[in-house]
C-alpha cells in the first residue's frame, strides 16, 4: 500500500541546561538536562492506493493524531560527569545518561473513525488500536580518557579512548515504530518493530598537531 498524508504540523518545543564545575583544580563535575515536548498538532488527510497498480483504496480520510508524540527520540534526558584532568596532560572521566519518554512512531491509519469504527470507547481493542506506545525508561553508564604528548617542543599526539554502553546492556529498545500494515480485528498480528541499543562499543582516536 502506497500511504500518503498531507498537512501534517508539528511542534517541537524544550530546554536544555549545561552545567560544569572544576574542584580542586583536577576536578570537574558536569551536569545536563534537556527536556522537548513534540508532538502533532492538527489532523492530516490520508488517502492511499494499492501498491502493484493505480487502484485508489481510499481518499481525504481524517487521521487524528493531533496531540500524540512525534516518535524515534527520547523527549527527556539527564546526564551526569566527572572528569579527572592529570598533571601531565592526561584525563580520564565517566557519564551516566538516563533517557525517557521515548514513543513509537504512530501509524497514522489505526487513528482515524475507519479503524475503531466496529468498537466503541470503552472496547479493550479501542485502546489497543488507539493508543501510543511508550518505550522504556534507560540509562547508559560511559567512560572516557585521553593524554597529550609533546614531541620536539612543538608538535602535538593526542589519544582518546571513549568506551560507550560500560555495561553492555543489549536489552535497550532506543527506537521503534507501528506498521502501517495492520490487522482491525488483531492488532498484535503485524507486531511493532523496535531497534536495541548495541553492547559496549569502543573507539580510538589519534590527533596529530604540527
Amino acid at each position: 500500500m502506497n500511504y500518503i498524508m498531507t498537512g501534517v504540523n508539528q511542534k517541537h518545543q524544550g530546554i536544555e541546561i549545561g552545567l560544569e564545575k572544576t574542584l580542586f583544580t583536577s576536578h570537574v563535575i558536569q551536569g545536563a538536562f534537556g527536556y522537548g515536548n513534540y508532538y502533532y498538532t492538527n489532523r492530516p488527510t490520508a488517502q492511499a492506493w494499492q501498491d502493484n497498480n493505480s487502484t485508489q483504496l481510499f481518499t481525504d480520510r481524517t487521521s487524528y493524531i493531533k496531540n500524540f508524540r512525534v516518535g524515534g527520540t527520547p523527549q527527556t534526558v539527564t546526564g551526569i560527569g566527572y572528569r579527572y584532568n592529570g598533571k601531565k596532560r592526561w584525563y580520564a572521566g565517566v557519564t551516566y545518561n538516563y533517557f525517557s519518554q521515548t514513543y513509537l512512531e504512530p501509524n497514522p491509519d489505526r487513528r482515524t473513525a475507519e479503524a475503531v469504527e466496529k468498537y466503541s470507547s470503552t472496547d479493550p481493542m479501542f485502546k489497543q488500536i488507539v493508543e501510543q506506545e511508550q518505550l522504556p525508561d534507560y540509562f547508559l553508564i560511559n567512560l572516557n580518557a585521553g593524554k597529550t604528548f609533546r614531541i620536539a617542543g612543538k608538535y602535538l599526539l593526542n589519544l582518546n579512548l571513549t568506551v560507550n554502553n560500560l555495561l553492555n546492556n543489549r536489552n535497550i529498545r532506543n527506537w521503534g515504530y507501528e506498521q502501517m500494515r495492520w490487522d482491525y480485528s488483531d492488532v498484535t498480528k503485524f507486531a511493532n518493530k523496535y531497534t536495541y541499543m548495541p553492547g559496549a562499543t569502543y573507539m580510538a582516536t589519534v590527533n596529530f598537531n604540527f
